[in-house]
């Protein structure tokens, strides 16, 4: 059962993603899995290191999505390296060069 309130709920103001899953669970804050193995519920609290070091290329990602700077690699790369790759199992498949 769930039971939820909007409006004039007197209590802190809360942001919180739950995800429900036939094997498992997950919860946003604090971040936690659920699942059940072998009959016993497990729960497991999921440490997330801190903020990247700077010239990393994780913190450059995270500085692009925030700073909207563009991505070294943009998806039209990406596009293009799939259509090569396709290119080369289509010239497998029917043995032309």
């Amino acid at each position: 059962m769930q039971i939820e309130s909007f409006w004039a709920s007197h209590q802190p103001e809360e942001f919180q993603v739950e995800l429900f899953g036939t094997k498992a669970g997950a919860r946003m804050q604090p971040p936690t899995l659920y699942r059940t193995e072998g009959g016993v519920p497990h729960d497991t609290t999921i440490k997330i290191p801190g903020n990247p070091p700077p010239g990393t290329p994780s913190r450059h990602f995270i500085d692009c999505i925030l700073d909207g700077i563009p991505l070294p690699g943009p998806l039209e790369h990406g596009l293009q390296v799939q259509r090569m790759m396709e290119a080369v199992l289509e010239s497998g498949r029917t043995a032309k060069k």
